[in-house]
C-alpha cells in the first residue's frame, strides 16, 4: 500500500501565518518510509495546482 498526500495555498491569497501563496507539502509513504517534502511553487492557482500534481507524480516515481 501506498499513500500520497498534499496540502498547501494555491490562491488567491496566503495564510495568517505568513506563508505566500504556492507553499505546497507533499508527502509519501509506503511500508518501509515515510517521508515529506516542502515546495514553493509559483504562478496562477491554476499552475500552482498543476506544479503541485507533476510534484507529487514525481515523488511517488522516486520510491517505485
Amino acid at each position: 500500500d501506498i499513500a500520497v498526500s498534499v496540502t498547501g495555498l494555491a490562491g488567491p491569497g496566503g495564510d495568517e501565518f505568513g506563508n505566500p501563496v504556492g507553499t505546497v507539502y507533499i508527502g509519501y509513504a509506503d511500508a518501509i518510509r515515510c517521508v515529506s517534502r516542502k515546495y514553493l511553487f509559483t504562478g496562477s492557482r491554476e499552475d500552482v495546482r498543476n506544479q503541485a500534481v507533476e510534484a507529487a507524480l514525481a515523488l511517488l516515481l522516486s520510491y517505485q
